[in-house]
């Protein structure tokens, strides 16, 4: 009896140190951020998006370090088919629900590490009945005494659910910074030289330490797009600044005639009125002498 009773102790005590060794389910995501950009544009823009991303909110912000904590969720519906196996009535309708989850950020030095975990399944209410996976843990497989149905099912089941919260946190970081504080293309370092046959042992070899091992350098031909792109604006606005100019100087030039030739019009016009008003004189007819006699009647006849 002692025998059976320590057999059964032992069980239990191992299958507890194996649950034990089993941790949460949990991703992470990165971000590459572009050198030079402020700590302080990095932590707005990581503010906000808690702030405006549907089904999440902010619980917690270490501005010192950089770093913020939340929680999110999303709906989660069992589309999982698969015409050879049989399932019991309502299968999939049972786990109808929602998936929520923790999130924790932080701003490094070149990166924004994005850790998502704490997978929780809550089914909503149905008449059906409910199932649900609880805690979602780090198992391959599905998690042992979730599942009552077919195992192929189950199986099919938990990784659909694994990939579905995956899209969901992906989808959330991608929308975390602007597209133009991205790093795109991340140095890689040079490829390690091809070994010789003798073996050559190295004392104290500190080069995976160098620190220009790890910088981030700036691509020369991202450098030229964008002095190029620089010397295009600075010559558009100068030639814009010249065409306005002489826009200028054209209407004041054609203003100044306009106006010259509107005042030598009124002076044609006050010189009209001065003449308009000055008595017009009689030009004097010399007269004849000879005009006050008759040629007939002033003489007597012989």
């Amino acid at each position: 009896m002692r025998i059976f009773f320590a057999t059964i102790f032992m069980l239990c005590a191992w299958q507890l140190s194996s649950f034990a060794q089993v941790k949460p389910l949990t991703f992470y995501d990165t971000i590459p951020i572009k050198g030079r950009t402020p700590k302080f544009t990095l932590y707005k823009h990581m503010d906000d998006w808690y702030k405006s991303q549907k089904n999440m909110k902010q619980t917690a912000r270490a501005r010192k370090q950089l770093k913020m904590k939340g929680k999110a969720f999303f709906l989660y519906q069992n589309r999982v088919r698969i015409d050879s196996v049989f399932t019991s009535p309502h299968a999939a309708e049972k786990m109808k629900g929602t998936i929520v989850y923790s999130i924790e950020s932080q701003i490094q030095d070149s990166i924004i590490v994005i850790t998502y975990t704490n997978f929780i399944h809550e089914p909503v209410y149905s008449e059906y009945g409910n199932v649900t996976y609880g805690k979602l843990m780090d198992y391959e497989k599905f998690p042992p005494g979730k599942c009552m149905e077919v195992e192929e099912w189950c199986s099919a089941v938990w990784t659909d659910m694994k990939n579905l919260c995956q899209r969901d946190l992906h989808t959330r970081t991608q929308k975390m910074l602007p597209k133009r504080l991205v790093r795109t293309k991340i140095y890689k370092a040079p490829p390690a030289p091809v070994p010789e046959e003798e073996v050559v042992v190295k004392e104290n070899n500190y080069d995976h330490l160098k620190l220009e091992n790890y910088l981030i350098k700036e691509d020369p031909e991202v450098v030229k797009a964008e002095e190029q792109r620089r010397l295009a604006e600075e010559q558009s606005r100068e030639k814009a600044a010249e065409l306005e100019e002489k826009t200028a100087e054209k209407e004041k030039a054609e203003a100044a005639k306009e106006k010259a030739k509107a005042e030598k019009a009124a002076k044609q016009a006050e010189e009209t009125e001065e003449e308009d008003a000055k008595p017009k004189r009689q030009k004097k007819v010399k007269k004849d002498p000879y005009d006050d006699y008759d040629d007939y009647g002033d003489y007597d006849e012989e």
